[in-house]
């Protein structure tokens, strides 16, 4: 399992809560966490084979938003919230 972002290149901005997040990720120890570029082909790809269990964006407002969906060409992706979707849910 891996937690993928975008590195600091000048697309993505630095941040408080995109920090705290890599850093616990990385803590945490329970996933590989990597700071690389991907393509929408990638997530694609993952999402079809079954390897994607979640998509989020984090602001530096202290915001951590989860991305349901993606749409490229006019083809909606869902996305996995998360692998205890449907139990969070049920609590939630």
């Amino acid at each position: 399992d891996e937690l993928i972002t975008a590195p600091l290149d000048g697309t993505i901005l630095p941040g408080v809560t995109r920090a705290c997040i890599l850093d616990l990720a990385r803590q945490w120890g329970e996933f590989k966490v990597s700071e690389r570029e991907y393509t929408i082909f990638d997530v694609i790809k993952a999402v079809e084979e079954g390897r994607m269990y979640e998509g989020f964006g984090a602001g530096t407002a202290c915001i951590v938003c989860p991305v349901n969906c993606i749409m490229y060409k006019n083809k909606d992706y869902d996305i996995p919230m998360g692998k205890n979707a449907a139990a969070d849910a049920a609590v939630g």
